[in-house]
């Protein structure tokens, strides 16, 4: 896995599109599905952190890089993209 972004830890993080627009979504929590990327609502198994980097506007299907907190979804998304929760 390459490195790209601003990471925070040693955490695994990957590049993936937004599922929709996003807004402010620095610092905030996220879930990986079939169209990509979304902010994770109350209650989401969230799958990683948007870095501190990130555009404060992200039109749906640009390039996210989101901090995993599970080394294995991480491995998961890069095989089959389709298949993330």
């Amino acid at each position: 896995m390459s490195m790209i972004g601003t990471a925070t830890n040693s955490s695994p993080y990957l590049a993936a599109p937004a599922a929709a627009t996003i807004e402010n979504g620095k610092n905030h929590f996220v879930t990986l599905g079939e169209n990509g990327v979304s902010l994770a609502t109350e209650g989401a198994a969230a799958a990683g952190i948007l870095l501190p980097d990130t555009e404060d506007k992200v039109a749906a299907g640009e390039s996210v890089t989101v901090q995993i907190k599970d080394r294995t979804l991480a491995t998961r998304w890069q095989v089959t993209p389709t298949a993330a929760p």
